[in-house]
């Protein structure tokens, strides 16, 4: 079995397949794929099918293609219609054996991880009347991105239906960002009721959808799928440590304080003391997981957002800005103020062309060749749930 290499931190990632995906539905030409990836140092990946995408990239290309491309705001719509099941990777093939819309549901979600990862969250089922599938937030970019909420939901809607072999499937669409100007063609993708401004990315199902059957169920060759699946997932990242498990657990539960290691222990499955101890055996402690977690959290908002130093130093559990500003300060060794200046330069030096994202030294692109642009085209929301009004 091919090991597999845990992707660099950051506040997500997405597979190659994807970007292949709405690389398809812009419209730009095969040929001139290269020229743009290149500006986020991805053309050389482009290929590589265990290569995986930054969300931050995916966004900022995304928003280059819909400035200069011919997709406009729609692109996410279009990636549900140029949607192909091999774009969701193994994934998505579980769930084509599986025996029920119920069990393809929980497949996807599952085993979401191997294609896309984001630290606030994962795809889950919910199981009322009528049930739904609640999709992870990302309230934090929605207000420049929402291509990316748009593909999302139409990319499960497009697999929903070929799953089922049913267009009734859908029964309401709940998205987090307000009403858009492109909202008739929102409502023409989804043939479904649209609210806007709602607290989760939600799709609500027909009543009945998770007992019907998947159009082509294999059961054997589903068993085997499974089986391939969770050995994969068990080789990702590093899960298979107390360590990691902590970590992962940690990730989408530190905005607006940390839990503590007792919590973090009764989650897991064992006594506080039993956890320490576990910790221990593999040269870890829970602190130190902790603020390396933290420190990379905030390295990876600090690189990929324009959220202001007090947003973030709430985000990955920071009771005030001075107590962050301390703590960063001690993790790269400079004030969190100063780390941000040398990204905004460095971005201002890609974005000229002088210099590639490890620092190197590029020769421009060609002319007409479009370029991707530095993370303030995406302008993130406030996250709603900040009470503490800090200033930078």
């Amino acid at each position: 079995m091919k090991h597999v290499t845990p992707p660099e931190l950051s506040l997500g990632n997405t597979s190659q397949q994807m970007l292949h995906l709405m690389l398809r539905a812009s419209g730009l030409p095969p040929a001139a794929w290269p020229a743009l990836l290149d500006a986020s140092d991805l053309a050389q990946e482009l290929d590589n099918p265990d290569g995986q995408v930054h969300l931050t990239d995916f966004m900022r290309i995304g928003n280059t293609l819909i400035r200069t491309g011919n997709c406009g705001p729609r692109l996410g719509l279009l990636m549900g219609q140029h949607y192909r099941d091999t774009d969701h990777g193994l994934p998505a093939q579980i769930a084509r054996t599986a025996p029920t819309i119920g069990a393809a549901i929980q497949c996807l979600a599952h085993y979401s991880p191997l294609t896309t990862r984001y630290y606030r969250g994962a795809p889950r089922l919910l199981h009322g009347s009528p049930p739904a599938i609640r999709l992870y937030s990302l309230e934090t970019y929605s207000s420049g991105c929402p291509f990316v909420i748009d593909g999302v939901m139409a990319i499960w809607t497009r697999l929903l239906r070929d799953l089922s072999g049913r267009n009734d499937i859908i029964k309401a669409v709940s998205l987090e960002y307000p009403q858009c100007h492109y909202h008739e063609a929102v409502q023409r993708y989804f043939r479904a009721p649209v609210s806007y401004g709602e607290p989760h990315n939600q799709l609500t199902l027909h009543p009945a959808a998770l007992g019907w059957p998947v159009q082509r169920q294999e059961p054997q060759l589903h068993a085997q799928l499974c089986r391939l699946g969770d050995e994969l997932l068990k080789e990702m990242m590093d899960c298979n440590t107390i360590a990691g498990s902590v970590r992962q657990w940690l990730t989408s539960r530190l905005e607006g304080g940390v839990p503590t290691l007792a919590e973090c222990a009764a989650a897991i499955g064992m006594p506080d003391w039993t956890l320490r101890r576990k910790l221990a055996n593999e040269g870890a402690r829970y602190q130190v997981v902790l603020d390396d977690l933290r420190h990379e959290l905030a390295r990876a908002h600090l690189d990929g957002t324009a959220l202001s130093i007090s947003e973030i130093g709430f985000m990955v559990g920071f009771g005030s800005t001075g107590s962050f500003q301390r703590a960063f300060k001690r993790w790269p060794g400079m004030a969190v103020g100063e780390y941000r200046r040398r990204i905004i330069e460095k971005r201002r030096l890609r974005t000229s062309g002088s210099v590639s994202r490890d620092g190197h030294t590029r020769f421009p692109s060609a002319p007409g060749c479009p370029a991707t642009h530095p993370a303030h085209s995406l302008r993130p929301a406030t996250p709603r749930h900040n009470p503490l009004k800090l200033q930078d």
